[in-house]
């Protein structure tokens, strides 16, 4: 692939924050900011209606979380792309297929009467 160049003043601070996150995903300059344009580009690009959209959010140690951006980097992935290929590719193995699934999935259901689950967890930390 043909590279070009690229260079522009920054003010210092953001060139402080900039060596920091770099240095903490291991990954060069130039690398770092391929990602970071890319980003950039693919957000401008995406034309979708907010209210279409929900909010999936975890708490990760810092080390699990270190690691994440280090594999995304490396790869130049996007945080989002890579969980939404994650969750996609798990909903999938579960997906039940053929009516035999979907025959035992409904006989699970006709056992297991819905529970009041807020109830059932607040029992459990009181006993």
């Amino acid at each position: 692939m043909e590279m070009k160049n690229i260079c522009g003043k920054i003010p210092v601070e953001l060139h402080e924050k900039l060596k920091l996150e770099i240095e903490e995903l291991g990954i060069s300059i130039p690398k770092y900011l391929e990602m970071v344009i890319e980003e950039h580009i693919a957000r401008k690009g995406e034309k979708t209606n907010m209210a279409d959209l929900r909010t999936v959010a975890v708490q990760v140690t810092e080390d699990l979380f270190s690691r994440l951006k280090a594999v995304l980097a490396k790869n130049g992935m996007k945080q989002k792309d890579f969980l939404i290929g994650l969750i996609e590719e798990a909903l999938k193995k579960r997906k039940p297929n053929g009516k035999r699934n979907q025959q035992k999935l409904r006989n699970r259901k006709k056992s297991h009467p819905k529970r009041n689950w807020k109830k059932l967890s607040l029992q459990n930390r009181n006993g």
